[in-house]
């Protein structure tokens, strides 16, 4: 008799393992638990994981809305006086590669997210 609880989602990735492969058909992540204990623990890998995914998703679009919003608000208000781009279209760029990792750990989150809500009540 096999004791593995296979799992149908992929923690790491979101993929749906129909099949209910061993390994995820898409980023080769481990979709099986030995025994409950191991699956337990391997719930609260996930959980802690989602966590941190989730506080490293808000402080980052909160970073972002910083220098995206501030330096127009103060511009709008008079404080400002734009006198060098360079400086200025370098922090955009890189709001803008910031606001790309952060759409890719989005997906990360919604995968951890999907998994927990399947496997996370039992």
């Amino acid at each position: 008799m096999d004791t593995r609880i296979r799992y149908a989602i992929c923690p790491v990735c979101g993929f749906q393992n129909t099949e209910t492969k061993s390994a995820c058909p898409a980023c080769d992540a481990r979709l099986f638990s030995d025994d409950q204990e191991e699956h337990q623990r391997y719930l609260e890998l996930v959980r802690s994981q989602h966590r941190n995914q989730s506080f490293q998703w808000a402080a980052g679009w909160i970073v972002i809305g910083f220098v995206v919003f501030v330096p127009f608000l103060l511009f709008l208000g008079g404080v400002a006086v734009i006198s060098a781009p360079l400086p200025i279209a370098t922090v955009l760029v890189g709001a803008m590669v910031l606001g790309w990792r952060l759409i890719d750990l989005r997906k990360k989150r919604n995968a951890t997210g999907r998994f927990l809500s399947k496997y996370g009540n039992g």
